[in-house]
């Protein structure tokens, strides 16, 4: 693991510190780290003079040799350009992704873990909104995450990065929406860096308006 040192203050009891980051995350090399990232605390870290709890952003890496994935998290808006030039030619069978958002980049990592195709779960979160909206039309939300807690899946909603709400959701239809909207050869679907429900939006809309298309 890759890490770098950051220079912070406490904001409970302004204590300066140095607090060691990763900037890479090898799923077999890293099992410490990696359990981090499944159960959310990555980016949390507690100071060690106060006892208090404070929230560390930093950019990051995330590699699993075994499904050939590359997952970037990338806060700096440089970081992401430097990411794309990498990637002008992926790895051969590897998944590259990259996501801003940190929410975005845990979720993709977890649903990797339990087997799902991102681009399947970013069409599943659709259809719920969709279903939302067609009985809510002052619905509106431009972001969606999964995630489990109290014993159920959920689709959490967000506007303009403000939560609005959630809804319970069922996993095991993830497949049958792969069916529908990812495995016709529509020349639509690529594998592209950037997968989230705007990606989603914008293939469906793709899909929907091709002469051949099924309904």
């Amino acid at each position: 693991m890759n890490e770098e040192i950051l220079e912070l203050e406490c904001p409970h009891c302004h204590a300066a510190q140095r607090v060691s980051v990763p900037t890479t995350v090898h799923k077999l090399d890293d099992p410490d780290a990696y359990r981090r990232i499944l159960d959310g605390t990555l980016f949390e870290y507690t100071c060690p003079h106060c006892g208090g709890k404070m929230h560390v952003t930093f950019g990051v890496m995330f590699h699993d040799p075994e499904k050939r994935i590359l997952c970037f998290y990338c806060p700096d808006p440089n970081q992401v350009k430097e990411v794309m030039n990498m990637f002008e030619e992926k790895p051969a069978g590897y998944t590259v992704r990259i996501t801003e958002d940190e929410g975005r980049f845990l979720e993709k990592i977890r649903a990797f873990e339990q087997g799902y195709d991102d681009k399947a779960l970013e069409m599943w979160k659709l259809t719920y909104l969709y279903r939302i909206v067609s009985h809510h039309e002052d619905f509106e939300a431009d972001d969606a995450l999964y995630g489990y807690r109290d014993g159920a899946h959920k689709i959490d909603f967000y506007k303009e990065g403000r939560y609005i709400g959630s809804v319970d959701a069922d996993p095991a239809l993830i497949p049958g929406v792969k069916e529908r909207f990812l495995s016709r050869d529509t020349g639509v679907v690529q594998d592209d860096l950037f997968v989230d429900i705007g990606w989603a939006m914008e293939h469906l809309t793709n899909l929907l308006h091709r002469p051949d298309s099924a309904s």
